[in-house]
């Protein structure tokens, strides 16, 4: 696990402190990190610029961003939780964020799937959820696959072609009638088992083997 913070090495020579995720921080406070943050070894960054700037979106939307530790694979949670209702006036509503796994993990992510929460009686709610590598659109981008959740249903798990290590998220939330409305979405991120560290005594029996190794020739020859 990798708390507090992180320094991320970019190309060319240069150093980005990344802090850890705080616990229900708002959306309008995770858009203004300049480099996002960090929960285990999942680095979120947070697009502004594409990203719908309404004041009750951002400022009434909390992010919940944790992770469960699995040895079969880690499951990571980005949510998005509404304080009061938000008016369909200002649908489409798209939240943008770009997901990486930190330098020296070792994993790679292998699925993704996509919830929402609509109460009863507010039905009309889509949340959609384009997947893209290289950027969010544009010459160097790839569209994935796209999820769909209507009215609170469960869209994927949909796998990740294999050494992926860095995704780009669109979230789009869009209202049938003027009565709908949602609670949350959430988007879950599961990866491939890190590889194994191996035991200090294993790594000091390797050493003393060569070691004699080295010592056996070094005779053979006096």
């Amino acid at each position: 696990m990798i708390a507090g913070s992180l320094v991320v090495a970019t190309a060319p020579a240069q150093a980005q402190a990344v802090t850890a995720c705080a616990p229900g921080q708002f959306l309008s406070g995770f858009l203004a990190l300049p480099n996002g943050c960090i929960n285990g070894d999942k680095i979120y960054v947070g697009n502004s610029t594409l990203t719908t700037n309404d004041a009750d979106f951002r400022d009434l939307g909390a992010l919940g961003i944790d992770f469960v530790a699995n040895p079969a694979g880690d499951v990571h949670r980005f949510a998005y939780n509404r304080f009061g209702p938000l008016t369909s006036g200002g649908a489409p509503y798209v939240l943008a964020y770009k997901v990486s796994i930190a330098p020296g993990s070792g994993a790679t992510f292998k699925d993704i799937s996509l919830g929402a929460d609509v109460p009863a009686g507010t039905a009309g709610i889509t949340v959609t959820k384009a997947i893209s590598t290289g950027d969010w659109s544009g010459p160097g981008s790839v569209l994935l696959s796209t999820l769909t959740s209507t009215d609170g249903s469960t869209a994927g798990p949909v796998a990740v072609p294999t050494g992926i290590t860095e995704l780009f998220i669109l979230d789009t939330v869009t209202y049938a009638s003027a009565n709908a409305q949602f609670s949350s979405f959430t988007n879950t991120f599961t990866q491939t088992p890190k590889p194994p560290v191996p035991e200090p005594s294993a790594l000091l029996g390797l050493g003393l083997l060569g070691l004699g190794g080295l010592i056996s020739k070094t005779l053979r020859r006096g």
